[in-house]
């Protein structure tokens, strides 16, 4: 369960920006809306969030942040290899700016709460940190930080942490998280460890997902009954949805208007070919209103034109 994610001098993120699932004191739609976390300490917890801004503002950015974290983790011991760059890609806009970027996050896996996060270039891990709350009481697992002066780490170990601790320390490469190395073998860092590799969905774009396009999920029979209940249930004025076929026209495939068309004989065919539109059927028109017929890809680009008016 995530409480908080934090990321420092990451893409277009040069100050620590925070997302806090923590709920505030206000009991307004607590009921539907507020969990507990489960953990010792009784956190009470948001069921969902939502990031909004301007363009530009980093929004995505903050997301694929907490990507990148769980990635570095997940592979950072098993799939690559010495001298490989970890996948940070620092702000570039100010000089005076860190060359490390910081990720850390708060969740609860099995009951515990855990603070776990690291700092890291693109050559190595230059700090990380693990502290467990079994009780209320902080308890530091470990702790390593590099010092450019000596060209070494410090490590620090909590008496909690049991096991062959510097057998790990001794296999954790430069740019490897400890926490993915010692996994292997600790089991009590192997629920931190499984948390990002199971728990933790970050999704990408949706478009990078063409299986979730509104074309596909209309053609699938029980997700078109969720999508139109859902608009229904919104109150949208919608009634149902659906995927019928279309053929482009001749106007818009460049044909018929007077100008000479230069474009590939293969690309004025596959404007020809049959395509998708969606059907979009009003429930209710205080005044004559038009359907409108969307044209879908498997992108979603597309535009939207107004059906002719039944007579």
């Amino acid at each position: 369960m995530l409480i908080e994610f934090s990321v420092t001098n990451y893409r277009s993120i040069r100050d620590e920006q925070k997302l806090s699932l923590v709920a505030t004191a206000l009991d307004d739609h607590a009921e539907k809306h507020v969990v507990g976390s489960g953990a010792p300490g009784g956190v009470r917890l948001l069921r969902s969030a939502v990031i909004y801004g301007a363009n530009a503002a980093g929004k995505s950015n903050l997301i694929l942040a907490m990507g990148c974290m769980a990635r570095i983790v997940r592979s950072s011991a098993r799939k690559s290899q010495t001298g490989e760059p970890l996948p940070v890609v620092p702000f570039r806009l100010d000089a005076s700016a860190d060359g490390q970027t910081t990720f850390e996050i708060v969740f609860v896996a099995d009951r515990v709460r855990y603070q776990y996060g690291f700092a890291a270039t693109s050559s190595r891990v230059v700090e990380e940190w693990l502290s467990a709350f079994p009780e209320k009481c902080s308890q530091r697992w470990f702790h390593r930080e590099y010092s450019a002066k000596t060209q070494n780490y410090t490590w620090t170990f909590g008496p909690q942490l049991k096991g062959q601790k510097q057998v790990w320390r001794a296999a954790t490469r430069d740019n490897a998280l400890f926490l993915s190395t010692a996994q292997l073998n600790a089991e009590q860092l192997r629920g931190v460890y499984e948390w990002f590799d199971s728990t933790l969905l970050v999704l990408p774009r949706l478009d990078a997902f063409p299986d979730l396009s509104t074309r596909n999920l209309l053609e699938s029979g029980g997700m078109r009954a969720q999508i139109a209940a859902l608009l229904r249930n919104a109150d949208t004025g919608i009634r149902d949805v659906e995927s019928v076929e279309s053929t482009a026209n001749a106007e818009s495939a460049g044909e018929g208007s007077g100008v000479r068309d230069d474009r590939p004989a293969s690309f004025r065919e596959l404007r020809k070919v049959l395509g998708k539109v969606v059907l979009v059927k009003h429930q209710r028109a205080m005044e004559p209103m038009p359907g409108f017929r969307f044209r879908m890809s498997r992108t979603e680009r597309s535009d939207c034109s107004p059906l002719p008016r039944r007579s």
